[in-house]
């Protein structure tokens, strides 16, 4: 969503551009040929704004179709890659805490980041999900299977302590 979002602003910016340059084009050659050289230069700046805008989205929009993230029962998976896939997997025991930040406007647009705070016995990790569309609603399908989770646990150790 957030890429459709610069691909959408990226794209009105530059029929604006192009307007205002046919525009000034044709009226130019309505009045007089004096300021040739402008045509040119606004080409130029067009043709070195195009070659580093493009990459950036593009690179943009390759790292973000190529990480998804998979939440099942007992696991939390983070699929890396097109070519070269790594894959990421921790057990949801290990999920000590889970966080969401969002700014003035990831909360008007209503998206943010989540952060994930693992801790595996001395390894301590925070895994951050960047420019996710609802993040509420992810905080808390996750912090539900972390009570699920845990949950069972406390209730079999209750059981077993004959406090159940």
């Amino acid at each position: 969503v957030l890429i459709l979002r610069i691909l959408f602003i990226s794209f009105i910016s530059e029929t604006v551009y192009g307007l205002c340059i046919l525009f000034f084009i044709y009226n130019n050659d309505q009045t007089q040929n004096s300021s040739a050289w402008i045509f040119p230069v606004l080409l130029s700046l067009q043709v070195v704004k195009f070659t580093i805008v493009t990459p950036i989205i593009l690179y943009l929009v390759a790292r973000w179709i190529s990480t998804s993230y998979y939440l099942s029962n007992y696991q939390f998976t983070i699929h890396k890659g097109i070519i070269k896939v790594d894959e990421e997997i921790y057990e949801l025991d290990h999920v000590r805490s889970v966080t969401r930040h969002q700014s003035f406007f990831g909360r008007w647009l209503n998206y943010g980041n989540l952060s994930i705070v693992l801790a595996i016995s001395t390894y301590h990790k925070e895994i951050i999900i960047r420019g996710i569309r609802n993040p509420k609603k992810y905080e808390h399908i996750i912090s539900e299977s972390l009570r699920r989770l845990k949950s069972p646990t406390q209730a079999r150790e209750h059981q077993a302590s004959g406090f159940y």
